[in-house]
């Protein structure tokens, strides 16, 4: 299985810069999942509840950030931000399973 990993932050932001960063991140990706929820509802494929669930998370996440993000921000602090993404590439689940059937 192969391995990649990509540094997307690593910094050190006010924090008017932080909550922008980082509300556009949680932002754009719900509305990623609003597109492919709307795009699978309309076309009649696949169940949404697992992205629709995703979506509930992330607005949840937003509203803890927003909360923890006004208790700091007449403090004069800085927000450390760390945020890498881990990729890793295996076969599709979807094709190993015809995989095995073809052995068979």
């Amino acid at each position: 299985m192969k391995k990649h990993q990509i540094k997307l932050i690593d910094g050190t932001y006010g924090v008017n810069e932080s909550r922008e960063v980082l509300f556009t991140l949680l932002n754009d990706k719900i509305r990623f999942l609003n597109s492919q929820i709307f795009s699978m509802e309309e076309r009649g494929i696949g169940d949404s509840a697992a992205k629709r669930l995703r979506v509930v998370e992330l607005q949840i996440a937003e509203e803890n950030l927003k909360e923890q993000l006004a208790e700091i921000i007449e403090s004069g602090l800085e927000v450390k931000i760390k945020c890498n993404i881990e990729l890793e590439f295996s076969k599709a689940a979807k094709e190993t399973a015809i995989l095995e059937k073809i052995r068979q």
